[in-house]
């Protein structure tokens, strides 16, 4: 996260200066979408729904450049989502992925929908890629490397064509994930340790 900040803040600041509509506002979302960087460079895991937070005021600074041409439509119930863990601007990399390899026009904008079920937290859009954008996927690859770290579950990506979806794993609770994880190994070595001492028994 060291060197997302400023990518993602430049381009919006530029076009703030010739925008005279809400300063005010664009301000309080920009002091947001700070605090929210520095609050959580560091940590690994974060609750969803500050995660939402920092997208919504991510989206209207995006959409100072853009107006409606980009539209983030939230499919579920925010209440429920409150014991729900992410990785730190995991949703806007995805968004801001979405956002450089896809066109958009006043007439046909770029819809990105979120969703959740019962295992994974989903980002999708329709595909009408950018011609000359290549995509490394390095950012893909990165979220899969770290939530296989943090979860031992991979993220999940689908395209049939003309959509593409990025599905996260859900971490509903991450200390109990740990404390069972603690508790199987533990119970290994107890066991382990058993079975060594009944077959010393049984030796001597």
């Amino acid at each position: 996260m060291q060197n997302l900040l400023p990518h993602l803040l430049i381009p919006e600041y530029q076009e703030r200066r010739d925008n005279r509509r809400t300063p005010n506002l664009f301000n309080e979302k920009l002091a947001q979408v700070y605090k929210y960087f520095l609050l959580n460079k560091d940590k690994e895991l974060i609750p969803v729904h500050d995660e939402i937070d920092f997208i919504k005021d991510y989206i209207f600074l995006v959409q100072l450049r853009h107006d409606e041409r980009i539209q983030l439509q939230l499919n579920f119930v925010e209440e429920n989502i409150n014991n729900i863990l992410i990785i730190p601007c995991a949703l806007q990399i995805l968004v801001e992925n979405v956002i450089k390899h896809n066109e958009f026009t006043n007439h046909q904008p770029l819809r990105i929908l979120m969703s959740i079920d019962g295992e994974y937290l989903s980002i999708e859009n329709q595909v009408k890629l950018k011609q000359g954008v290549d995509s490394t996927q390095i950012g893909l690859k990165n979220l899969d490397a770290q939530y296989l770290l943090l979860c031992n579950k991979n993220i999940v990506v689908e395209e049939n064509g003309s959509r593409f979806i990025v599905k996260l794993p859900l971490i509903k609770n991450a200390k109990k994930e740990l404390h069972d994880k603690y508790s199987y190994y533990r119970r290994r070595e107890i066991i382990a340790g058993e079975t060594i001492a009944n077959i010393r028994r049984s030796v001597t």
